[in-house]
């Protein structure tokens, strides 16, 4: 099935944002992302962002110049030795933050040695306002592009705890991130379709806009992750078109 390829020239925006995902950059939030990096270089690479209405970042995760996770919405700051260095690794990546003033969290999850990391970042960070918009593979914009393949993006309301951040690896799959036991998220977005086909699962990103060509890689199927939706069947692509068809139900 394959997951989206950005080579570092591209990326996509959801332009309208319902108010529950609106809301998770001003206070407790987190975000997680599935990925794959492509090449390991000396420029800040994003992953998805919260942005507000001009275009200043209000929450969201990249890896920094040096290799590191970094949170970066009026200040940044970076889990000192929390790296992601591998080309040929699927990793998932997390930042969390309480609401205030306080230090970020990171988790890093390494598929092939099935093994977590957590940390927290160096610096304090305020909570961001109000968004309006959602990045993938930007930020602020159009800058620090993405240059790998994010498989799956999920943000909450909340920080959410160690232990319930490590239970996002479990069945390897999207429907797993769905039914998470800190709660509902606010956005679930899959990037195993064409760029300009992606969806928000729960519905509270839309009007997707696709800057570039940024590419269903059909080859790269981050460890065979299993792109089941929220697990239940209109969230199969494989048997929409028979319920669309039919007033059957499978069981």
């Amino acid at each position: 099935m394959g997951v989206i390829r950005y080579d570092g020239a591209d990326w996509c925006r959801f332009q309208t944002l319902a108010s529950p995902l609106a809301n998770t950059s001003n206070g407790a939030h987190t975000c997680a992302i599935l990925l794959k990096r492509a090449i390991a270089d000396s420029n800040f690479r994003s992953f998805s962002y919260l942005l507000n209405g001009s275009v200043v970042t209000q929450a969201g995760i990249s890896v920094n110049t040096t290799g590191l996770a970094t949170a970066d919405y009026g200040a940044q700051s970076v889990a000192p030795t929390l790296d992601f260095p591998s080309l040929t690794e699927t990793y998932i990546i997390i930042e969390g933050k309480s609401s205030g003033t306080v230090v970020p969290r990171f988790s890093r999850y390494v598929q092939s040695t099935n093994t977590w990391t957590h940390e927290n970042g160096g610096t304090s960070l305020v909570d961001g306002a109000v968004a309006t918009m959602l990045e993938i593979g930007s930020w602020a914009g159009g800058s620090d592009l993405m240059n790998g393949w994010i498989g799956l993006i999920g943000w909450w309301t909340g920080n959410m705890s160690d232990t319930n951040r490590e239970l996002l690896d479990d069945n390897w799959s999207c429907s797993n991130w769905y039914n998470n036991p800190h709660g509902t998220p606010t956005a679930l977005i899959p990037g195993n379709v064409e760029a300009a086909s992606m969806i928000d699962l729960i519905g509270n990103a839309s009007n997707i806009a696709v800057t570039g060509t940024p590419t269903l890689d059909n080859a790269e199927t981050l460890a065979n992750f299993n792109f089941d939706g929220t697990g239940s069947e209109p969230d199969n692509p494989l048997i929409q078109p028979y319920i669309l068809r039919s007033t059957q139900r499978w069981r």
